[in-house]
């Protein structure tokens, strides 16, 4: 991660804080980030504490395992042929597994289906 992204993710600098909301957001940002990557299971915690005077921040994250999607089929659509369908799947095989990319696909073809 460069330092452009990171500080994308924890704005403590444009903020000028280390509020506890910016901290949460900070921690939600970074486990987003990495599920977006793949990382299904990317956890952030951090901890505040004052040392010498100083407020040190560390954020521990944890990516876990790399999910990556084998392969894309659908199934049971018999209202629809798989042409209309298609170009809605806008997955690929081999790139990062992401919850929300795979949600976003299932609600383009379930809107398809409403129309």
């Amino acid at each position: 991660m460069n330092d452009a992204v990171r500080d994308t993710l924890v704005p403590i600098r444009q903020e000028r804080s280390v509020d506890l909301d910016l901290l949460e957001d900070a921690s939600r940002n970074i486990e987003a980030y990495l599920r977006q990557q793949g990382y299904r299971s990317a956890e952030a915690s951090y901890v505040r504490e004052a040392r010498n005077g100083e407020t040190v921040l560390t954020f521990t994250v944890t990516r876990g395992p790399l999910h990556r999607l084998a392969s894309l089929d659908v199934a049971g659509h018999e209202q629809l042929p798989r042409a209309e369908i298609a170009p809605l799947l806008a997955l690929e095989p081999g790139e990062p597994f992401s919850d929300g990319r795979v949600a976003t696909v299932a609600s383009a073809i379930t809107e398809l289906y409403r129309v």
